[in-house]
């Protein structure tokens, strides 16, 4: 269907009997629908008396468009579900629709997710429900709401009798908004389903919500996904279910809850056996199926999800669903053969085997995917990590540890094993802060902000460690924060920055590699991979990008308003692309947009992308009141203050800073200390 102004089939329905009569659902999804498609389906609604269901998800309507409908809405009296998700609706417009709604009698499902309704779109649509008992489900999700939007509703939700269903996922409501909710949930009597994940609530939110539960006697289903909600909120949460009878599905995905708490807290709901420990891919609405005059004028994309696939950040190999490509994959051979099959030459480090029996595994295990787990061990005297591979990779992502070798920005691997179970063991270096996600979300949820020096040293050292893979011609595919492992952090200090990349379980050797029916990151995932299952460096770098959002973001769940990875893939083939983070600086987000490109040799290579870099953390280095330790990189002898990895050994000229080692300094156009142009470099050798 394509651009706006193929959209004229719209406006037949206003004219023609045989199309509209009879019509009751209408979807038109993903149509690149703008203000004149959307002012023509005003008109139809206006004058239509059998449309109950209008689906516009994913099209370009914007607040114009949605004003016009807004419009129309206040004199329609049969459209029960209207779905304007992903349409760039600001907060002006969503006051239009709220207020139109208040005046409808019809309309009982209104879903707005992923617009920009922000706070004064969130208490707009608290008047309608002050106003308006028609209304039952509501959806808000990734709607840029914060606290003050969560307290609007909350007023409201006291009182009200009508809406079943209120979903507000990916928003960033925090501790202060999921406290007036719950407070409001202790009184409401009509609400069933509430999804409050993804909005970084701490202890505090937790314990409101809970408390809310022994009150509640309507709520069956609480979403509380992606919140970093640890053993001791399952405790509280635990206390909460003991007195409610009620509740039947809750959703914990994404948390950092261990097996058993699981295990407790499903065990108290009222249904244990309808707790629901994953995001489901369907919509959470309620679904009525499309009656035989339905007309769908939707571009089919084929992209199935498993529908239970283990979520985003609950896997130890990674964030992965299995969907099928939009179009086959070419039957092409990779252009090397499979890391198997490596010829013998190439560079490795020994392989150790090492004994179990002298791996002494410390505690439960770390983590748990479908193809392996991950365990904490003592190995002569030192603290190491213990992979136990189960599935048919496990060959590959062993080869490719030893051929990676000791690279500083790769983590370092020690030996094999096998258990004694007789499955593939190996074992690497452990790092004790763990992945760079939980870090950031850990800094996050207590206050504590990150330096933007910080950031950029993060995003160099990852960016290192992939022009590492590169240079071996190796694919990694799995490029996120949660594969990045943190040796030491500071959120003021680059130099205390030790990052390391890890995960090999979905990497392949070639300058191209064609490849179906694998668990894979949607999310990180470039339009080339999710059509035709063709991976490069270009898909890497199109993941780099996703991670530089994700550093920015505090480890949030790229397009966390959206619940399916279905769904996602939809979006990104279609041409959406996530929105700059708060905060992030103009110049890193456009770096960002570069790693994103439809085509991919548009997208920079890794080594442009850390020069870029590097050219970007001068210039903020020169920029920031810099801190002693910074300025100890100025002095003769001191680190790099690039990688604080090597010796400062180089004198910029005109300058004359020595602030530079000799790898660094290639690559270095301005000296970072004065931002002053670099017309020569000299190296200094110390007696």
């Amino acid at each position: 269907m394509g651009t706006d102004y193929h959209c004229s089939w719209v406006a037949d329905f206003s004219y023609c009997p045989h199309c509209a009569e009879g019509l009751s659902y209408l979807s038109a999804v993903e149509n690149k629908i703008g203000y004149s498609g959307a002012l023509a389906l005003s008109k139809v609604l206006q004058s239509n008396t059998a449309l109950r269901e209008l689906d516009l998800w994913g099209n370009k309507i914007g607040s114009s468009g949605a004003m016009a409908i807004a419009k129309a809405l206040s004199q329609n009296t049969v459209l029960g579900k209207l779905d304007l998700r992903v349409n760039n609706i600001d907060s002006q417009a969503a006051s239009a629709l709220a207020k139109a709604l208040e005046r409808n009698k019809s309309l009982g499902e209104l879903q707005l997710d992923g617009n920009k309704i922000g706070n004064h779109g969130a208490g707009a649509f608290a008047n309608l429900l002050r106003n308006n008992a028609t209304l039952e489900w509501l959806s808000l999700r990734g709607s840029n709401i914060g606290p003050q939007g969560a307290q609007d509703l909350a007023l409201v939700l006291k009182g009200n009798s009508s809406l079943k269903g209120l979903y507000l996922g990916g928003n960033k409501i925090r501790d202060n908004g999921a406290m007036v909710l719950a407070d409001a949930l202790r009184f409401n009597i009509a609400i069933e389903e509430f999804d409050v994940s993804g909005n970084k609530i701490g202890s505090l939110g937790i314990t409101a919500l809970a408390e809310a539960l022994r009150h509640n006697a309507v709520l069956k289903k609480l979403d509380l996904g992606e919140n970093g909600i640890r053993d001791s909120g399952g405790e509280v949460l635990l206390k909460g279910l003991k007195e409610n009878a009620v509740l039947q599905e809750l959703c914990l995905n994404g948390n950092r809850i261990t097996n058993d708490m699981e295990r407790s807290v499903q065990a108290a709901l009222a249904v244990p056996d309808y707790v629901i420990w994953r995001t489901q891919t369907q919509s959470p609405l309620p679904q009525k199926s499309a009656s035989a005059d339905s007309l769908n004028f939707r571009e089919q994309i084929e992209v199935t999800a498993n529908e239970s696939h283990e979520h985003l950040r609950e896997e130890a190999t990674g964030s992965c669903a299995a969907i099928e490509c939009i179009e086959a994959p070419q039957q092409i051979k990779p252009t090397a053969p499979a890391i198997e099959d490596s010829p013998s030459d190439c560079i490795r480090i020994r392989t150790e085997e090492i004994p179990y029996q002298d791996l002494h595994i410390q505690g439960s295990a770390l983590g748990s995917g479908s193809s392996k787990t991950v365990y904490r061990a003592r190995w002569h005297d030192q603290d190491v990590a213990v992979l136990t591979l189960r599935s048919g990779e496990a060959n590959s992502e062993a080869t490719v540890f030893e051929r990676l070798g000791r690279h500083p920005r790769l983590t370092r691997f020690l030996g094999m094993s096998r258990d004694l179970e007789g499955h593939r063991v190996i074992i690497t270096e452990f790092a004790a802060k763990g992945s760079l996600d939980k870090v950031l979300a850990d800094l996050e949820e207590e206050g504590r902000a990150v330096s933007c020096l910080v950031l950029m040293q993060c995003a160099m050292q990852v960016c290192e460690a992939m022009e590492q893979m590169v240079e071996e011609g190796l694919i990694h595919r799995d490029l996120a924060l949660r594969n990045v492992l943190v040796f030491s952090f500071d959120v003021a200090k680059p130099r205390a920055v030790r990052l390391k990349v890890t995960d090999y379980g979905l990497t392949r050797e070639g300058n191209y590699y064609y490849g179906n029916e694998e668990a894979v990151p949607v999310r990180w995932m470039p339009p080339e991979a999710l059509k035709k299952r063709r991976w490069s460096e270009k898909s890497d770098v199109w993941a780099f990008g996703v991670l530089l959002w994700e550093l920015w973001s505090a480890a949030d769940l790229p397009y966390a308003f959206v619940t399916s990875d279905r769904e996602v893939a939809r979006l990104v083939t279609g041409g959406e692309r996530l929105d700059r983070p708060n905060g992030c600086p103009d110049n890193v987000f456009a770096l960002m947009q570069r790693c994103w490109k439809d085509i991919p040799s548009q997208r920079p290579t890794f080594r442009e992308l850390r020069a870029e870099l590097l050219d970007l953390y001068a210039y903020e280095l020169a920029g920031a009141k810099i801190s002693e330790d910074v300025h100890q990189g100025v002095q003769p002898g001191s680190d790099c203050v690039i990688c604080f990895d090597a010796r400062a050994c180089m004198v910029l000229v005109p300058c004359g800073h020595q602030c530079s080692c000799q790898k660094c300094v290639q690559i270095l156009h301005k000296c970072p200390i004065c931002r002053a142009a670099v017309s020569e470099r000299l190296r200094v050798y110390q007696p």
